[in-house]
């Protein structure tokens, strides 16, 4: 049976809460007091499925802090980086791309991570422009 084109495609959301980092002060009649601020995530990724075992792949994860849960976060269907943008640039938002095959026990797999991309930044080094690559090749030696 031939395979149609919804089995092809899939798609992933989740949104979730962070262990924030603790914040202390001190005060003269509470003497220390501790505080976590809330931190959330969110991601999506949508999936494509070329050929019989190649796997691309293309998704969202924001992460933002000190304040309650974003609701305009937990819409699936949004771009997170125009939310943020509109959000006045406050959080933490990384693009990424993933290609994966299999062919004989052998899995070849890349990953290109863009964190906080600021397109007028780009070629200045600044800071926030961050590029991760990651590579590899994993083997299955399973016998039936």
């Amino acid at each position: 049976m031939a395979a149609g084109a919804f089995d092809r495609l899939s798609y992933n959301f989740f949104h979730g809460r962070l262990l924030g980092i603790p914040r202390y002060a001190s005060d003269s009649i509470q003497g220390q007091i501790t505080t976590i601020p809330d931190k959330f995530i969110a991601s999506h990724r949508l999936q494509f499925l070329i050929g019989k075992s190649t796997k691309f792949g293309v998704g969202e994860i924001i992460i933002y802090s000190n304040r309650s849960a974003d609701f305009s976060y937990m819409n699936p269907l949004v771009f997170f980086k125009s939310i943020e943008h509109s959000n006045r640039d406050r959080d933490n938002a990384m693009l990424y791309f993933d290609l994966s095959t299999v062919y004989n026990g052998i899995k070849p797999y890349a990953m290109l991570l863009l964190d906080d991309i600021d397109y007028s930044k780009i070629g200045t080094g600044w800071y926030g422009n961050s590029v991760l690559w990651n590579t590899g090749v994993s083997i299955y030696t399973l016998n039936s």
